[in-house]
């Protein structure tokens, strides 16, 4: 797996993670936070200093912390910009938070044409995953998350009839990702 599939398999992994996070907080988040910087050295073993870069930044509806230990500042730097420069992709493309990514286009249209790679990757390795899990695992949960959600906002649980009609639009089987058209 080449670092790129990496980073963006990592980023949908997070991604899922911060929104069962925003679920879990009552659908709270710090919209709008700024990010941060700071630059440390710090000294080796070998008697040389390496210096630390980090970045804090919201992303994915969660706060995101990156360090990087590098000898040289700006390429430290470097690193961390395009690090953020990934997520910020990522972010554009699978956001469950903007209404303009391509995730959403694909949860709210029910189909998506010329999907980026990482997309697909995403969700390939999703249907795998789903696979490997006989279902445990399924990318296509959201309408379930969204009634439990909407339920919460109004003080109850989803009653059986909801549930059963959310449960007929999720199934991981359903999904298909080619790099023309998912669906």
């Amino acid at each position: 797996m080449q670092r790129r599939e990496f980073v963006c398999l990592a980023a949908g992994s997070v991604a899922v993670g911060a929104f069962a996070a925003h679920l879990a907080s009552g659908g709270r988040e710090d919209a709008g936070a700024s990010s941060s910087n700071s630059v440390a050295t710090l000294p080796t073993p070998a008697g040389d200093n390496l210096i630390a870069v980090n970045r804090t930044a919201r992303a994915f509806g969660s706060k995101i912390s990156i360090t990087v230990l590098h000898a040289d500042p700006p390429t430290a730097r470097d690193a961390v910009d395009a690090a953020f420069g990934e997520l910020a992709l990522i972010e554009q493309l699978m956001s469950v938070y903007r209404d303009d990514s391509q995730l959403s286009r694909l949860n709210r249209d029910g189909y998506l044409n010329d999907p980026h790679p990482y997309l697909v990757r995403v969700l390939q390795f999703a249907r795998q995953t789903s696979r490997q899990t006989n279902g445990a695992f399924d990318i296509t949960v959201q309408p379930l998350w969204r009634l439990f959600d909407t339920a919460r906002a109004a003080g109850r649980l989803p009653s059986e009839g909801e549930i059963a009609a959310a449960r007929g639009s999720v199934d991981w089987q359903c999904v298909e990702a080619t790099e023309r058209r998912v669906r």
